[in-house]
């Protein structure tokens, strides 16, 4: 696309590039659910059950948090990346940029 796209043709592209996710999980809630597991062992205890089986659920949380898919599609002169929002509005799922390709060839959001 723009002054690096030379083909004798333009390619049509449309693909999901990523998925926003938490950066790391919680290393110290594994840290505290491993001790806790080996507490239970010794003896039954009903906070310490409840604590690893919240411990749990945090750690079954779903690891797509607000953005998830986010589209890029062209043709070759023109340029849609769209992002679909997770959290929110059920209304409101969708924002998008459109690009063109200026005469000196450079993209510019339009």
């Amino acid at each position: 696309m723009g002054r690096f796209g030379r083909g004798e043709s333009p390619v049509l592209l449309s693909t999901e590039l990523q998925r926003s996710t938490r950066e790391r999980e919680d290393r110290n809630l594994v840290r505290r659910l491993l001790r806790e597991v080996g507490d239970l062992a010794e003896g039954p205890d009903d906070d310490l059950e409840k604590s690893i089986k919240d411990g749990i659920k945090e750690l079954a949380k779903t690891n797509v948090s607000v953005y998830g898919a986010i589209y890029l599609k062209t043709d070759g002169k023109r340029l849609i990346t769209a992002f679909k929002i997770e959290a929110g509005s059920d209304l409101d799922k969708w924002f998008y940029f459109e690009y063109a390709i200026d005469p000196s060839g450079e993209l510019v959001l339009s």
